[in-house]
């Protein structure tokens, strides 16, 4: 499975044991590339680029449904938290609101794909620079 992630960083290093903003290992990627843009450019001063990464992932993810609710949230958050302690290894939110800022909506629902077992991660390329 092809995902990608969107970051200020020019060398993504994945390691099992770098910890998310959960406090637990997981990357958090996604199908839309438009939107994996947006997250390439979140922080970034406005002569430097964000980087594209395409991530091959080497199973199929659980699916959970998530019907149009925003990730930006107490409900997203606790989720995440109950996703990690029952032991899933690969899950698909779809239907998504998700968005760096407010400043950087986009207006579509995405699929955000949560790898917790980062040992899954098959290889990961840099495909573009986004300005």
């Amino acid at each position: 499975m092809l995902v990608y992630h969107g970051t200020h960083k020019a060398d993504l290093f994945i390691i099992n044991s770098k910890r998310s903003r959960y406090s637990f290992p997981a990357l958090f990627t996604t199908t839309n590339i438009a939107l994996a843009k947006l997250y390439a450019r979140y922080q970034v001063p406005d002569q430097t680029p964000g980087y594209l990464y395409e991530i091959d992932i080497a199973a199929k993810p659980t699916i959970y449904p998530y019907h149009g609710k925003p990730s930006f949230s107490r409900e997203f958050r606790n989720l995440m938290y109950e996703l990690h302690r029952d032991k899933y290894k690969l899950v698909q939110l779809t239907d998504v609101l998700d968005y760096p800022v407010d400043s950087m909506k986009i207006k579509a629902l995405s699929d955000i794909i949560v790898i917790f077992d980062l040992t899954l991660i098959r290889s990961v390329t840099l495909c573009q620079t986004v300005s």
